[in-house]
């Protein structure tokens, strides 16, 4: 939704106009449109899901990609609606403490009847509608990875990450500084609420009216970033990360004191109030160990272990260059998220430095990609004939 207030805290009143005197079309006409435009982010995932129940059949499996696709539905619309009201309160933030609007209140609801259209919702609806498929599939393909290729390249990406940095690994390196109760606890929190930082931004370019080139080309490098390094080079690369080294590698686990350190500092992470001692939950360990305990379940939204290329990064690494769009300051604010979730995704255990390397550059990839694709004359024509 493209919220930025243009206007100064001087502005005339907002003023209203229906839907007739805008101009908008009716919702067959805006539909067609809205599936032409989504074409590729459609084509894309039904591609995706019948991939998906190809390797269902060929590997015998019970567990379909759609057994649980009504929870999925109702938890799209839970993170969406989170992600809906993440973003008002921020505007409202916004208008109320720095713009200094007058009439707030008014100015609001003016705003939200013009935001709120039938063009801004047919655009959305196809996209909503095929998510769900799309991460039940993804979190299918996850869960198969190592079935289809066993955790084997954890050795060789620690010996890397030792090569590239010097002779050491780089949680040694960043230890004096993140290993510590705050600095921790930021982290800690910061990559547990990376879903809600990307489907906020991930809704607010499906509604994205405004600059609808650019919401296409974020989507569908979105996408094909999931499928290509969160599916495919994940079982080409097969890893589980530096929290499992252990588990599955017999002889010395370089990592094991680290993660004991990080575990034994969450265990002071509590205030007392009114006599009353309360524990913050260390949200990185915990998850780790539920995915651990999982892995060999049949139960596979959500669930799934891989570490190489990292996806958190790879997806943050397009927040960032999609923030470039918006302005200087919402650069530094998108790519001081990328940093914060690299730091977090080494110093937490849950990726090797290169992991979050060749997650970047994966974005990189797929942003071009995404580009280069769409700005092919013909697509171009026939995706955003309805604006021409």
């Amino acid at each position: 939704m493209n919220m930025a207030i243009e206007t100064p805290a001087e502005a005339m009143p907002v003023t209203l106009t229906t839907g007739s005197e805008r101009g908008e079309a009716q919702p067959p006409h805006l539909l067609l449109a809205s599936l032409r435009e989504n074409a590729p982010l459609l084509l894309l995932t039904v591609v995706y899901v019948g991939s998906c129940y190809m390797f269902k059949f060929s590997l015998g499996l019970v567990v379909s990609p759609h057994d649980s696709i009504w929870m999925t539905y109702l938890g799209t619309i839970g993170f969406f609606a989170l992600a809906a009201f993440c973003t008002f309160a921020l505007w409202f933030i916004y208008l109320r403490r720095i713009k200094r609007q007058p009439d707030l209140m008014n100015y609001l609801k003016a705003r939200l009847k013009q935001e709120i259209t039938r063009d801004r919702f047919c655009l959305m609806l196809p996209v909503i509608l095929a998510w769900p498929w799309f991460v039940n599939c993804f979190s299918f393909m996850k869960v198969l990875i190592p079935r289809l290729q066993p955790f084997y390249l954890d050795p060789y990406l620690a010996q890397l990450d030792r090569t590239l940095h010097f002779g050491r690994q780089p949680f040694e390196w960043l230890a004096p500084i993140l290993d510590h109760p705050l600095p921790l606890f930021m982290l800690n929190w910061i990559y547990a609420f990376w879903f809600v930082i990307f489907t906020t931004v991930l809704l607010l370019q499906i509604a994205n009216i405004a600059r609808r080139k650019l919401r296409l080309r974020y989507l569908l490098a979105q996408v094909v970033a999931w499928i290509l390094l969160g599916n495919i080079f994940a079982t080409v690369l097969s890893s589980a990360g530096p929290v499992y080294y252990g588990l599955l590698f017999p002889g010395d686990d370089v990592y094991a004191d680290h993660l004991r350190q990080i575990r034994e500092i969450a265990g002071h992470w509590q205030i007392s109030l009114l006599g009353i001692h309360l524990q913050f939950p260390f949200t990185a360990g915990m998850m780790q160990d539920i995915l651990w305990r999982a892995r060999a379940g049949t139960d596979f939204l959500g669930f799934g272990i891989s570490a190489c290329p990292s996806l958190h990064i790879a997806s943050s690494w397009l927040i960032a260059r999609l923030s470039r769009e918006y302005g200087r300051v919402a650069a530094i604010f998108g790519y001081g998220f990328l940093a914060l979730i690299f730091l977090a995704s080494i110093q937490l255990g849950w990726h090797y430095a290169i992991d979050g390397y060749l997650g970047m550059l994966g974005g990189w990839f797929c942003w071009h990609a995404a580009g280069f694709i769409l700005s092919r004359q013909g697509v171009e024509r026939r995706l955003f004939a309805a604006q021409a």
